[in-house]
C-alpha cells in the first residue's frame, strides 16, 4: 500500500480524561485530551545498516544496555521512515470535573 501511495497521516492522542457538567446527564460528558497530527511521505527502509541503527535507537529508549541483533531479525523487520511535511497540535476539552475536585477552579494539568 505504501509503495502505491506513500502519503501518510499519523495521529497521537494523550491525556484522555472524562469531564462532565452534571454527573447524571449523559450529554454533558466530554473528553479532554491533546493530539498531534503529522502528515508526510513514507519510505520503506531496505538498507540493513539503517534498519540496524533504527532498532538500536529504539532499544536505547528502554535501556542503557548495548543490544545485539541477529542478521535475520534485522533483515525481516519492517522499518518505515516518514518525511514530515506538516505537523499540527491541538488541546481540547474543558477542565476535568471529578468528584474530588468539583469545587476546585484551578486546572493543574494545563
Amino acid at each position: 500500500m505504501l509503495t502505491r501511495n506513500p502519503n501518510v497521516c499519523i495521529n497521537w492522542i494523550s491525556g484522555e480524561k472524562i469531564a462532565w457538567q452534571d454527573v447524571e446527564v449523559g450529554c454533558s460528558y466530554r473528553v479532554k485530551s491533546k493530539s498531534v497530527i503529522v502528515e508526510g511521505t513514507a519510505e520503506i527502509v531496505e538498507d540493513y545498516q539503517e534498519k540496524l541503527d533504527c532498532m538500536q535507537k529504539i532499544m536505547a529508549q528502554y535501556s542503557p544496555m548495548t543490544f545485539k541483533f541477529s542478521q535475520p531479525s534485522i533483515k525481516n523487520v519492517g522499518v518505515v521512515k516518514i518525511k514530515i511535511v506538516a505537523i499540527s497540535a491541538k488541546k481540547f476539552g474543558t477542565k476535568v470535573i471529578m468528584p474530588w475536585n468539583k469545587d476546585d477552579s484551578s486546572d493543574d494539568d494545563e
